[in-house]
């Protein structure tokens, strides 16, 4: 199986183990979860982030020029990248954007031939529109919601979600919670899971 996933737009993909826990942006350790767990099974992986990442995967594309990322987001903390709102930086949105769109369309020229996670809102939503694969925004613990298959991260967010939606059709039964291991493992002992 063939499995795109799309990276942080501003935040490379990075071993979150080798960093204090401080220093690690969670959205893109769950990038990197995902890579690690989907390549280790087998699949192939095409990792699309910026430059910097390293998952392991089948295939690491950066999908901006690293003196474009530098430029915007080369000197930010973490803490700091936490309030970066969507098309902020209408130019690196856009370069971000068409690089993908069109990466996946190189990757993935057959209809419903791959499944593309993506992980993260606003540039991912758009670089996803019209795409003829199956989209999945996988663990979901925010607001804004948009892709046509969902991986929640808790039944809080799931229900919220579905609320927020008033949906009474069958389209949220193709939504699932599966609880994010990395986080939980930091926070409770192993002893007790």
């Amino acid at each position: 199986m063939r499995i795109i996933i799309l990276g942080v737009p501003h935040v490379p993909t990075t071993d979150p183990t080798i960093f204090s826990r401080n220093d690690v942006f969670p959205f893109s350790e769950q990038v990197w979860n995902l890579c690690k767990l989907f390549y280790q099974r087998g699949h192939e992986v095409i990792h699309l982030g910026v430059p910097g990442s390293n998952p392991p995967c089948t295939e690491n594309i950066d999908v901006v020029p690293l003196k474009m990322w530098q430029e915007y987001f080369g000197s930010l903390s973490v803490l700091r990248l936490y309030g970066i709102k969507p098309n902020q930086f209408p130019l690196y949105t856009q370069e971000f954007v068409n690089n993908v769109k069109r990466i996946i369309k190189e990757k993935a020229p057959e209809p419903l031939s791959t499944i593309i996670l993506a992980n993260w809102g606003g540039d991912h939503e758009i670089a996803c529109r019209d795409l003829n694969q199956f989209i999945v925004e996988p663990g979901i613990g925010y607001v804004g919601v948009w892709a046509p298959y969902r991986v929640y991260s808790s039944y809080a967010w799931m229900h919220l979600q579905l609320g927020r939606a008033n949906l009474i059709n069958g389209d949220q039964w193709y939504h699932v919670v599966i609880p994010n291991l990395s986080i939980l493992t930091f926070s409770v002992p192993l002893s007790l899971l």
